[in-house]
């Protein structure tokens, strides 16, 4: 690494591009191969028009979006760090938002979108990084995994009473995670010490940890350590003490995202469910949790299917749950395609990824073509729309289905079990903005208010950083 304020040398990298063992393996990277239209012919199973899947908008759309933002503590020690977390949500009242396009005048007012926008909850986090420890904890790791718990159970993600820990406690219970003892008092329950290695020394005793379902905290019967709720989630696995935490950080932001999202679905399922089945439920990106909290996908199909068979025995529609994906492989080889196809994919078409096109096309690393993309990762499908503007959308839907069987690969693709997809449809179609390639409505009120740009924004959290640092000393 560079000295600060040492710049780089101009022939810094002729050593690199000159030696035979790096030119070797660039030259055995296989290209990313891009369909031809003959490729598309074979591999797309079939096309759909939009225009025979219209639905009505729902009701309402509620939109999530996130951000995260890496401080540090002190100019003069810049690897101490916090960073910082910001999830938002926009509730957009349809009918309104239709009204305000709908008038004769050929002006908008923007009191009206002033107060659309109003509308807007906004959650904040600041987690330490490397080199803060909280007094009462004996490492950063423990003050990272502590202080991720408190996010939780604060105040800031109540709806009426519940907290998003309580809406973790029952994704924990949907993994079969939470057992009850003889005097009928229920306990998370751990079979791994998150400080030590104490099941290695208890394997005979069939190791436990019990967690009070309240407080979410329980100690090691080995180590006498703080074992935490939050450490199901087994981020702090890729924690660091002593380098940048931006890893960390984004697989929080990511999962609070899901979490989130679930904690308004169980709320209104439990106490609104009229209101939960007129709603559209919009996350920036698939259907998917990646990392060390991925096994919470499986518990969120599950509560999902719940509330979708809750939803038929009252003879209710289902909500809509929804994720757009605006970057990523998935969204930059259909870019590539579309183009090299030339209008293979017409405008107001749409089709279903398969898995044996995401293996050809998209990840062609995966070598075992028998399993379920994204068998640990995903809990929705993926779908490309062409709107007819021309806008291209990676939509990701809720799997109809409670869990991944036999036969999976080819169930998911089944279109008539998506009963929600001409609403999903519609809602691309009618809210697709011009103002950033695809994107729609919600989802940019949503980032508006939740993005932290470097400039100004990041530089304000490193003068709040600094500055709550000096009053501690």
């Amino acid at each position: 690494m560079a000295f600060k304020n040492e710049s780089a040398s101009k022939h810094g990298h002729s050593n690199i591009t000159s030696n035979p063992d790096v030119k070797k393996f660039l030259e055995r990277c296989p290209d990313v191969e891009v369909p031809t239209k003959k490729d598309l012919e074979e591999h797309i199973k079939k096309f759909y028009k939009v225009d025979d899947f219209h639905a009505e908008l729902p009701k309402l759309l509620l939109a999530i979006d996130c951000s995260f933002y890496e401080s540090f503590v002190d100019e003069e020690y810049p690897s101490r760090q916090v960073g910082y977390i910001k999830i938002s949500s926009v509730l957009l009242n349809m009918e309104k938002y239709l009204d305000i396009g709908n008038t004769q005048s050929k002006y908008i007012n923007p009191r009206e979108i002033a107060r659309l926008q109003k509308e807007i909850d906004t959650i904040s986090l600041a987690l330490p990084g490397a080199y803060v420890r909280l007094p009462e904890c004996d490492t950063v790791t423990e003050t990272f995994r502590k202080t991720l718990l408190d996010y939780l159970k604060g105040e800031t993600t109540r709806l009426n009473g519940k907290t998003l820990f309580d809406t973790l406690v029952v994704l924990i219970e949907y993994l079969g995670r939470i057992k009850t003892d003889q005097e009928g008092v229920k306990h998370i329950i751990f079979s791994k010490c998150a400080v030590n290695n104490c099941q290695e020394q208890a394997k005979a005793k069939g190791f436990k940890i019990y967690l009070d379902i309240d407080s979410g905290i329980g100690i090691c019967p080995i180590c006498n350590c703080n074992n935490y709720a939050s450490d199901v989630l087994r981020i702090f696995e890729e924690f660091s003490e002593t380098d940048s935490n931006v890893q960390a950080d984004s697989r929080i932001m990511s999962f609070l995202e899901h979490l989130l999202a679930v904690h308004y679905i169980y709320y209104l399922w439990k106490n609104d469910f009229n209101l939960l089945s007129k709603m559209c439920v919009f996350l920036d990106g698939p259907l998917a949790i990646f990392g060390p909290s991925a096994v919470f996908r499986k518990a969120i199909m599950l509560l999902i299917n719940d509330v979708r068979e809750y939803a038929k025995k009252l003879g209710f529609e289902e909500p809509l749950i929804m994720g757009l994906s605006k970057t990523g492989r998935v969204y930059e080889h259909f870019l590539a395609a579309d183009r090299i196809s030339k209008d293979f994919i017409q405008k107001g078409t749409f089709f279903m990824i398969s898995d044996e096109y995401r293996y050809r096309f998209i990840d062609s690393a995966q070598k075992d073509h028998k399993k379920n993309h994204g068998e640990g990762t995903y809990y929705g499908q993926d779908i490309f729309i062409k709107t007819k503007k021309g806008g291209k959308f990676v939509v990701s839907l809720a799997y109809p289905f409670k869990d991944k069987g036999e036969g999976f690969q080819t169930r998911k693709l089944e279109v008539d079990k998506y009963t929600k997809l001409a609403h999903a449809i519609t809602v691309i179609q009618e809210l697709e903005a011009d103002l950033y390639d695809n994107s729609v409505v919600p989802l940019v009120l949503a980032h508006k208010h939740t993005s932290i740009s470097l400039k100004p924004g990041g530089k304000v959290l490193d003068i709040l950083t600094t500055e709550a640092f000096k009053k501690t000393k």
